[in-house]
């Protein structure tokens, strides 16, 4: 697999619809979503925030006790999901929550993959990196 080029705009994510499955935690925080036919997995190496309803959460992995707003996310229904050029990471779901992943500096803050070999990475310092399969389509 290589990477794809030429993006001109956000992809939107093929987790669109489905509904977080399982919610894995160690030393990233992995979002699990599965269908009968694709499961696709995003992981989070990096800070992320989730926004609900206005009271916005900051999570960090390397102190476990701000995780709690991710397990609210469990069995939500993701409404669009969007990987921006500048890497960033941004799930809307269907309680209203907003889950944001910001690029990071030294690590690949978020990556996401599907069962059918198709991966977008969020590059150190931003950008993406997106590999073929069914799991990313652009534009929006």
């Amino acid at each position: 697999m290589t990477p794809e080029g030429g993006l001109t705009g956000p992809l939107r994510l093929e987790v669109e619809g489905h509904r977080v499955t399982r919610l894995v935690v160690d030393y990233a925080v992995a979002f699990e979503f599965q269908d009968v036919k694709e499961q696709y997995t995003i992981r989070i190496e990096g800070e992320f925030r989730i926004d609900q309803g206005g009271a916005e959460s900051r999570c960090l992995l390397d102190h476990p006790s701000t995780l709690g707003a991710a397990t609210t996310l469990l069995h939500d229904q993701v409404r669009t999901a969007e990987a921006r050029q500048s890497g960033e990471l941004v799930l809307c779901l269907e309680s209203g929550a907003v889950l944001r992943v910001a690029p990071a500096e030294t690590i690949e803050a978020w990556e996401m993959f599907g069962s059918s070999g198709a991966r977008v990475v969020c590059l150190p310092g931003g950008g993406l990196a997106v590999w073929s399969g069914t799991a990313a389509r652009q534009p929006m």
